[in-house]
C-alpha cells in the first residue's frame, strides 16, 4: 500500500514539474483547504483539529485502505473527499435548511450549493490588510453588539466574495447572535460540509468577552430543549459544542439533527465523525473491514494506450466526460440536470486501479477504477457508501 501510495505520488509530482507547475501539495488537504481559505484572517487562531481530529483521520485512513486496497489515502479526509466529489459533480449536495437564495447587490447566495469552489490565483489571501473592508466593519460592529449593521456588511462583503467560507461561518455567528437559528443552519450546514468549524480561540476573538457569548448559547440551549423537533437548533448546538470542545454533546445533537432531517448527510458525517477516532475506540477496529468487491470479470489493469482517450457516462440526467492524454493530462466535464456545465482540469496517476485525479487549482480526486474490456471502465471515488455503484463509463 505505502508502496503504491508513493508511487501515485510519484507520478503527480513528476508530472508537475514536467510543466513547471505548482507540486503536489503534501498537507492534509483540509490543511491545505485552511491555508487557501483562512490565512487572510489573522484573527483566525485555528479550525476544529488537534488530538481529535487527528485520531478520526486516523481511523477513516485505515478504514479507507481496506475498503479501497490500491487506492491513495495519504493526507485524505472526509472534508477533502466532500470538496472534490462536489466539484467534480460526483457528490450531491443537500442542504435541509438553505431556504431562498439570497441577493446581494447583484450576487446570488444560494446555499443550497456547496461551498466547494477554489479560490483563484492570487487571492489566497495574505497580510492583514487584505482583509475585505465591509468584513472588517461587519466584525466591529458585531463586536460592539450591532447585529443587523453586522449581517448588512458582511452580505455586502459577500458580494464579491461569496466563496468565501470564513464571511459564510461568521454570517451564520451573527444569525445566531440574533436568534434565528433556522437562518444560522443554512450557511453553518454549507461550511461544515467543506471543512472545519472556528475553534474556540478564533470564536471567541469576535467576542467583546466571554459572557456576551455565553448568554447567546445557553439562549439556544434554552431553544432546543423547548422546540426538541427542530433540526436546525439541533444542528446549530451541535456546530456550538463541537467548537466547545463538548464532543459528546455535540455527538448528541448531530444525531438529533440526522434524526429529523434524514437527507442531512453533513448531520451524518459529523455523527459518523464524532463517534468514531475517540480515545476508547481502537484503531484496528477499521482493519475489519472488507475489501470493496469489483464486479464479477473486472480487471484493475490496463495498459495507457488503453486508458488514454475519451469516456462518457450519464447518470439520470446527468452527464460526465473524462478526457485521459497519453501524457498524464486529464479534462473532466459535468453537465447537471440543470445544463451546469463545470469544467475541471488537471494531472493525473494511476497504478493497480488506483486513479489519482490531481485539479490544477488543487485538491485531489481519488478513485478505484476497474475494467470489463477495453471499453468500459468502472469508476468508483472513494466514499463511505456501500451502496455507492460508482460511473460506467464508456471509451468513445
Amino acid at each position: 500500500m505505502r508502496r503504491r501510495s508513493r508511487e501515485l505520488q510519484r507520478q503527480l509530482f513528476v508530472t508537475r514539474n514536467r510543466r513547471q507547475a505548482a507540486t503536489l501539495r503534501r498537507t492534509r488537504d483540509w490543511q491545505q483547504w485552511q491555508r487557501d481559505n483562512y490565512r487572510r484572517y489573522s484573527w483566525v487562531r485555528g479550525r476544529w483539529g488537534g488530538s481529535w481530529t487527528s485520531r478520526w483521520d486516523r481511523y477513516w485512513e485505515r478504514r479507507w485502505r481496506r475498503r479501497y486496497p490500491a487506492v491513495l489515502i495519504v493526507g485524505a479526509t472526509l472534508w477533502g473527499m466532500n470538496r472534490v466529489g462536489y466539484q467534480f459533480g460526483y457528490q450531491d449536495y443537500y442542504n435541509p435548511y438553505a431556504g431562498d437564495p439570497i441577493v446581494v447587490g447583484g450576487t446570488t447566495i444560494d446555499y443550497s450549493q456547496p461551498l466547494c469552489q477554489p479560490i483563484a490565483d492570487g487571492e489566497e489571501g495574505g497580510p492583514q490588510d487584505q482583509e475585505p473592508r465591509m468584513f472588517v466593519l461587519a466584525r466591529q460592529a458585531f463586536m460592539q453588539g450591532n447585529y443587523p449593521v453586522a449581517l448588512s456588511d458582511v452580505n455586502a462583503a459577500l458580494k464579491d466574495a461569496p466563496q468565501d467560507t470564513t464571511m459564510h461561518e461568521f454570517r451564520a455567528l451573527v444569525l445566531f447572535a440574533m436568534g434565528e437559528y433556522k437562518q444560522a443552519a443554512a450557511p453553518l450546514n454549507a461550511v461544515v460540509a467543506v471543512g472545519p468549524g472556528l475553534d474556540w480561540t478564533s470564536l471567541r476573538a469576535l467576542y467583546p468577552d466571554a459572557a456576551t457569548y455565553t448568554r447567546q448559547y445557553r439562549a439556544l440551549e434554552k431553544y432546543v430543549t423547548d422546540n426538541p423537533k427542530d433540526a436546525a437548533a439541533h444542528f446549530v448546538l451541535g456546530y456550538h459544542y463541537v467548537t466547545l470542545g463538548h464532543n459528546s454533546h455535540a455527538l448528541t445533537e448531530f444525531r438529533q439533527a440526522a434524526d429529523l432531517a434524514p437527507k442531512d448527510a453533513v448531520a451524518r458525517q459529523m455523527v459518523a465523525m464524532l463517534s468514531k477516532g475517540e480515545p476508547k475506540d481502537d484503531p484496528a477496529e477499521a482493519d475489519q473491514e472488507k475489501p470493496i468487491e469489483t464486479a464479477a470479470g473486472a480487471k484493475t489493469t490496463i495498459s495507457l494506450e488503453q486508458f488514454t482517450g475519451t469516456w462518457t457516462a450519464k447518470r439520470d440526467k446527468e452527464s460526465f466526460t473524462l478526457v485521459m492524454t497519453q501524457d498524464d493530462h486529464f479534462t473532466w466535464t459535468h453537465v447537471a440536470a440543470d445544463g451546469k456545465k463545470t469544467e475541471i482540469k488537471g494531472v493525473y496517476a494511476i497504478k493497480d486501479g488506483a486513479l489519482a485525479l490531481e485539479p490544477d487549482t488543487g485538491g485531489v480526486m481519488l478513485a478505484n477504477v476497474s475494467f470489463k474490456g477495453d471499453r468500459d471502465m468502472n469508476f468508483r471515488m472513494v466514499t463511505d457508501d456501500d451502496k455507492d455503484p460508482g460511473l460506467s463509463f464508456s471509451k468513445s
